[in-house]
C-alpha cells in the first residue's frame, strides 16, 4: 500500500475518492443509500445509486424498493429504466414539520415577513411582477450579457426564495397539527 491507500499494483485513477472508506466503514448501506438519494437533483437509476453510496445495485434496488413501499421514494420506468427520487409530497411534510420543530410561530413569522420583503424588493428592483418576467427580460432584444447572467441568477434567487415562503406559509398555517409537545420558548 502506498500512502493515499492505493494498492502498489492498483491504477491511482481507480482509487476510492478520500474518505469513502471512513465513510463505508462507519455507516450501514441503507444510511449511504439514504444519503446520496437525498441530495439528487434528477431521478437517477439504482445502479447510479448505489454506485455513489458504495452499496451493490442488487442491495440499493432492496432499498429503494423499501422506500418506495414507505411513500418517500417515487420510481419511474421509462423505456425499461426505472429510476428514483425522493417523493415530492414526503419532502414538502418533511420540510413543513422541521420548521415547525425548529421554530417558534413568532419566528416563522418573522421569516415569513423577511421573505415577502425580498421578494417585494425584487420586484421594484426588476420592475417585473415575477421571477419568470425577470427570466423574460433575459430573452429582449438589446439586454447586455452581464445584465443576462445577473438577471438569472437573480431570477433564480427569487424563485427560491418564493419556495421558501411558500413552505414557510404552510408552516405557519399547520403549526398547530404539527407542533407535538413543542416546548414553549
Amino acid at each position: 500500500m502506498t500512502e493515499m491507500g492505493v494498492r502498489d499494483d492498483q491504477d491511482p485513477q481507480e482509487a476510492p475518492p478520500r474518505g469513502t472508506e471512513k465513510w463505508k466503514a462507519e455507516t450501514k448501506g441503507i444510511e449511504r443509500v439514504i444519503d446520496v438519494l437525498f441530495t439528487l437533483q434528477e431521478p437517477q437509476t439504482a445502479g447510479w445509486i448505489g454506485e455513489e453510496a458504495l452499496v451493490s445495485e442488487q442491495t440499493t434496488r432492496e432499498h429503494l424498493k423499501l422506500f418506495a413501499d414507505l411513500g418517500v421514494v417515487t420510481a419511474t420506468t421509462v423505456s425499461g429504466v426505472t429510476k428514483y427520487q425522493p417523493d415530492p409530497t414526503w419532502t414538502r411534510f418533511k420540510e413543513v414539520s422541521s420548521l415547525v420543530e425548529q421554530y417558534s410561530r413568532d419566528e416563522l413569522t418573522d421569516r415569513v415577513e423577511r421573505y415577502r420583503t425580498r421578494i417585494e424588493y425584487m420586484r421594484d428592483r426588476y420592475d417585473v411582477e415575477t421571477a419568470d418576467g425577470l427570466r423574460a427580460k433575459t430573452a429582449e432584444e438589446g439586454t447586455p450579457i452581464e445584465y443576462i447572467q445577473k438577471y438569472r441568477k437573480a431570477a433564480s434567487e427569487w424563485a427560491e426564495a418564493e419556495q421558501e415562503l411558500d413552505v414557510l406559509k404552510e408552516a405557519l398555517k399547520r403549526y398547530e397539527e404539527y407542533d407535538r409537545g413543542r416546548v414553549p420558548a
